[in-house]
């Protein structure tokens, strides 16, 4: 039940409310006040101050400086036109996304995100004269591009790059093994043979291996009749996993050629360390 209120307000301070005609008295014994459709329209302060709770129903304009403790926005989104928010102590929580129109900017400290990502969609995430730091993973979902200066990994490993990793196979006339150690854990991806001079007779095969076993699509043919600076090449498939100071990488020559010639092999790792 509420009752209508039609007398005064006075204030510690003496001065004067008089409540409209529609304010009333509701049932926890507060006076109730809406003054949008008074003349003069609403009313103008210069401090608002409330020890309870404060609830607005419509538009909230604030032209100064707003001091607050917890804010909650149950719906709708609180936007910034042309100021900026500023965490001087605290921090700005989100529970699901931060939009900013034109950018985030942390002068002096960082933003934060614990256990989400910070996600430039179509801009840039710019540091400045800063650094980016990740605690354990930095995911770019098409590419990192550094347009000037350079990317230290200070003991750190090189995950998903592709190294090369070259021996020389002198004599391809001759039978034998030629062996190479990989410093790089990772796959075996490809393998070239470039050859210094004309193979004769026959073709000479390298057959490539991890210790004893032999690697899927890991056979490389010289063609009889190749000429000095000709490339061949293998596509490693399977049986292709090298650990770095431990796996005996190595090839087998065989084949009908009989030209003494030398080739150059360069094995392409993909790094998982």
């Amino acid at each position: 039940m509420t009752t209508p209120y039609t007398g005064v307000i006075v204030p510690a301070n003496n001065w004067v409310i008089v409540p409209p005609v529609n304010a009333y008295v509701d049932d926890a014994g507060q006076i109730n006040i809406d003054l949008s459709g008074e003349p003069g329209g609403p009313v103008a302060a210069t401090t608002l101050s409330a020890s309870g709770a404060v609830t607005f129903d419509s538009t909230l304009a604030v032209a100064g400086a707003t001091t607050s403790h917890a804010t909650t926005l149950t719906t709708g989104n609180l936007t910034v036109s042309t100021g900026s928010i500023a965490a001087t102590v605290g921090a700005i929580s989100a529970g699901t996304t931060v939009t900013a129109g034109t950018g985030v900017v942390a002068t002096t400290g960082g933003v934060l995100a614990s256990a989400g990502n910070i996600v430039a969609t179509l801009g840039n995430i710019s540091t400045g004269a800063g650094s980016i730091t990740a605690a354990t993973t930095v995911t770019a979902g098409t590419g990192l591009t550094v347009s000037s200066g350079a990317v230290t990994t200070t003991g750190a490993t090189q995950v998903g790059l592709t190294d090369a990793l070259t021996f020389q196979i002198a004599n391809l006339a001759a039978a034998g093994t030629y062996w190479v150690v990989s410093p790089w854990s990772g796959t075996l991806i490809a393998a070239y043979a470039i050859v210094n001079g004309i193979t004769t007779t026959g073709s000479a095969i390298l057959t490539g291996n991890i210790a004893a076993t032999p690697i899927t699509g890991g056979v490389i043919t010289v063609t009889v009749g190749s000429a000095a600076g000709d490339i061949f090449s293998a596509s490693p498939s399977a049986a292709n996993v090298v650990v770095a100071g431990v796996s005996k990488i190595n090839f087998v020559r065989s084949g009908a050629n009989d030209a003494v010639v030398s080739a150059t092999v360069t094995l392409l790792i993909r790094r998982s360390a």
